[in-house]
């Protein structure tokens, strides 16, 4: 856990096997890696793969081209074995990049060798068309459930809450009550967007794990509330912020009063936080419930609100915190339940 922006683990690839810190992303199918080939300034202080030192890659060689937050990249396709969890994932593809670009971004930091992709297997958006490592380990028949159970821990100061990631299995410990289900949606973006992947990436409303929409309400009666009926909301991983149309944004901008500050995102003074109030999504029918302290990111010159001026609803890390999350392929449905763990006290 990066200050509660960014959540790793490690991965190792080829034979022996080789460490790379990757970003849990269940937005995202492809996997790359840094080519020991790249001379590259953005290669520098990163794990890179050395093709040469693993007895078990296959050069694929098709030319690859990659974006990622904070990186542009040029390569080809590798093969290797991937383990991760006390799993061998054989014969993983993914894009090996010997030439790299790095790109500003506001909150990103680039503390990372490669990514972790966990995408559906059936919906999994690939720049190559080429399975992530959860598909691959579901057509290997790795696991004895198709699932995948995500607790994100948090930090503040010194306290901290760890986090979790299992494959196949459940830790009962994380979490409190029964999980809820709610099945994943059909409904996607009618525009693919521009065809040129290097440039666009996956088109957002077509992510992978993502389901109904059917309200956000702030408050005891009607008024304060947003029918979302038509939109679906994707959970990211990746994502800081919560994302949210752009009438709720403008809607619940008027009760939170940011402050602005130039050239930044707008912000709420730390000592106003309680002053805000709870959220509560209805999704799929079920309903999930924020609190200020767990949608407002604290930063040190106080916490940024996390909504946009968007048509659709991402539900990044400030609601996939709060939760124990199950993504889960056999049953085509995300399960969620209270995650206790991570409220800490902050302000």
């Amino acid at each position: 856990n990066l200050e509660n922006l960014q959540y790793f683990t490690i991965i190792n690839v080829g034979t022996p096997p080789r460490p790379f810190r990757s970003p849990i992303d269940i937005s995202r199918s492809d996997m790359f890696t840094f080519s020991t080939e790249c001379e590259d300034e953005a290669c520098r202080g990163h794990y890179q793969y050395s093709p040469s030192s693993s007895k078990t890659h296959n050069g694929d060689g098709t030319p690859a081209r990659f974006m990622y937050n904070g990186f542009r990249g040029t390569g080809h396709v590798s093969q290797d074995t991937l383990t991760i969890a006390g799993l061998q994932v054989r014969d993983q593809l993914f894009h090996e990049l010997d030439q790299v670009t790095r790109i500003p971004t506001i909150l990103w930091r680039h503390d990372f060798d490669s990514i972790l992709g966990l995408a559906p297997p059936d919906e999994a958006w690939s720049l190559l068309r080429i399975n992530n490592p959860f598909a691959s380990m579901v057509l290997q028949s790795l696991l004895p459930r198709n699932v995948i159970y995500i607790a994100l821990g948090a930090t503040e100061g010194r306290n901290a809450v760890p986090g979790e990631i299992n494959f196949g299995g459940i830790n009962p410990e994380m979490f409190e009550g029964t999980i809820v289900d709610i099945p994943l949606s059909n409904v996607t973006g009618p525009d693919r967007g521009n065809h040129d992947p290097f440039e666009t990436g996956p088109p957002l409303l077509n992510g992978p794990w993502r389901v109904e929409a059917r309200g956000l309400s702030w408050g005891g009666d009607e008024s304060d509330s947003y029918n979302l009926s038509g939109f679906t909301a994707r959970l990211d991983t990746v994502e800081s912020f919560i994302w949210l149309p752009s009438e709720v944004f403008f809607r619940l901008r008027e009760i939170i009063q940011p402050d602005s500050i130039p050239f930044w995102l707008d912000s709420v003074n730390c000592s106003k936080i309680m002053e805000l109030p709870d959220l509560t999504f209805n999704l799929g029918g079920q309903y999930f419930e924020l609190g200020p302290m767990d949608y407002a990111l604290e930063m040190e010159f106080g916490n940024l609100g996390n909504i946009d001026e968007l048509d659709f609803t991402v539900l990044g890390t400030p609601f996939l915190r709060c939760y124990y999350n199950v993504l889960d392929f056999d049953r085509r449905s995300v399960g969620c339940e209270y995650h206790p763990f991570t409220q800490l006290s902050r302000c």
